[in-house]
């Protein structure tokens, strides 16, 4: 393929790829050959974290919006995770918090993101204050996280803690 494409599911991606209809959860695997399903599933065990001991308390989320790409997660102090291989835009608008550009200055001199030109790539997880922290981190605008950060169905994060439906 000469260009990136952005399919709404892995298993669409996985059909025309295959040119056969197929769970993606089942197609795509990782270099060790887990499954793309037993990747997700053992995220979603993921209960405690040894460091901070906060609980993951929704299935994962994603930011996608311009060139940011990201998979993250509402822990159970109300802040927010960002996995590592999260992908974020490098140009920062006028609009985002100042705060914003000197985290990613620091992050960049201890090796947690690693940017190019356009984009960086998260090298390992990072526990965000909130969510809009977390999108305006990924994205370099100034972004509300709860309209930002949305589930497999696209629900948002806002939609699902009205709800209750996190887990």
């Amino acid at each position: 393929m000469l260009a990136d494409w952005d399919f709404s599911s892995s298993s669409t991606a996985a059909a025309f790829l295959t040119g056969y209809n197929r769970s993606g959860l089942a197609v795509w695997k990782n270099n060790g050959g887990k499954s793309l399903k037993q990747v997700v599933d053992a995220r979603r065990s993921e209960i405690v974290d040894g460091k901070n001991q906060q609980a993951v308390v929704s299935d994962l989320l994603f930011c996608n919006q311009n060139s940011a790409r990201g998979t993250g997660a509402l822990l159970s102090d109300n802040r927010f995770r960002v996995y590592c291989k999260s992908v974020g835009r490098n140009e920062i608008a006028e609009s985002c918090p100042r705060s914003i550009a000197v985290l990613r200055e620091k992050l960049t001199k201890s090796g947690l993101i690693s940017p190019d030109r356009f984009q960086f790539v998260m090298n390992a997880d990072y526990d965000f204050d909130s969510s809009s922290a977390a999108a305006q981190f990924l994205t370099g605008y100034s972004r509300n996280g709860l309209d930002v950060w949305k589930n497999r169905e696209g629900k948002t994060l806002k939609q699902l803690k009205s709800t209750a439906t996190l887990l």
